[in-house]
């Protein structure tokens, strides 16, 4: 008897799922992160890391912790955080980004406005982050700035 209410919850759940247009994540169904490790050398932050809604426009706060120049691309990818596990979030279509390099100077700290509201809608609350790739002579890092979707 137990079971056919959790069968049942289940199916309701899904249900409003669809009819609100929101996602449901599986992990078994999506691709899993290729971040093996976020580097010490730059990293990121969202001045705000608890939010009501995914914008428009995120402001990244990107720190260079070196005495290394750095480069960076528009490009980022979003991931979500389930069962202690990071996974890809599929855009809900695919983004273009500009091939401009931006420097990162020594020691420094650069602002960067992203558009994630522009490519991923109906995001279900849970835990996210948001992953550049930068890049030096010395090497390359990869840095993350997490947020919560309530």
């Amino acid at each position: 008897m137990q079971q056919s209410r959790v069968w049942s919850l289940a199916a309701a759940l899904s249900v409003l799922l669809v009819a609100c247009g929101g996602r449901e994540f599986r992990p078994e169904q999506m691709q899993a992160s290729p971040v093996e490790q976020l580097g010490e050398q730059v990293t990121m932050r969202l001045p705000q890391e608890e939010l009501e809604q995914l914008p428009e426009e995120l402001n990244l706060v990107i720190t260079n912790h070196t005495p290394t120049e750095y480069t960076y691309g528009e490009g980022y990818v979003l991931e979500v955080l389930l069962e202690e596990n990071w996974y890809v979030v599929d855009p809900d279509e695919e983004i273009a980004f500009n091939a401009i390099a931006t420097l990162l100077p020594p020691d420094a700290i650069n602002s960067e406005l992203v558009q994630p509201g522009s490519f991923y809608s109906q995001l279900p609350p849970g835990r996210y982050r948001l992953v550049k790739q930068f890049y030096s002579v010395s090497g390359n890092s990869c840095a993350a700035a997490e947020f919560t979707l309530k």
